[in-house]
């Protein structure tokens, strides 16, 4: 499910300034002289939040959602699956994050309630059906949306098909 959001201007800031964070960190990862495994890289981004005190406004789900995600591109990029992981830059306005875990968010009528933002109306067009698995906050040229995952219980049903020919 994508949905627009609606945020007021200090939400909208907040959405900019998680973007960038997200979007400095994807960088400074793939910047490294070397891949390392995604446990090192993950003990590395706790001391890093340490020591750059802006990153403390970002929750730590997405930045640890975007270092998993780097070091799955890599791994993709020594499989020959994908090319080389590619440098991302402020001016394609494409930053994007996600909440991975449902315990971390709500979605409720036409608003999502977010870690350290609180609850951020969106222009709803259709109901959610099924159990939630994950967020994504995307920015896109027109605006923010959010991308809802869902788990959902498909029934197949069995439809009679006639010969085809004679």
């Amino acid at each position: 499910y994508k949905f627009k959001l609606k945020p007021n201007r200090t939400q909208l800031s907040w959405l900019r300034r998680v973007g960038g964070c997200n979007r400095f960190i994807y960088n400074y990862y793939l910047g490294k002289d070397k891949v390392e495994s995604y446990s090192t890289w993950s003990k590395d981004l706790t001391k890093l939040k340490k020591d750059l005190p802006w990153l403390k406004d970002t929750p730590s789900q997405t930045l640890q959602q975007n270092v998993k995600d780097l070091h799955g591109a890599w791994d993709k990029f020594f499989k020959k699956q994908n090319g080389k992981p590619k440098f991302k830059c402020k001016a394609k306005a494409n930053d994007s994050f996600r909440f991975p875990c449902p315990r971390q968010f709500k979605v409720e009528e036409d608003k999502v309630c977010l870690p350290k933002l609180g609850w951020v109306r969106f222009w709803k067009s259709r109901d959610v059906d099924g159990q939630l698995r994950s967020i994504t906050i995307k920015q896109e040229s027109d605006g923010w949306y959010i991308i809802i995952l869902t788990k959902q219980e498909i029934e197949v049903t069995a439809q009679g098909y006639s010969p085809i020919g004679l």
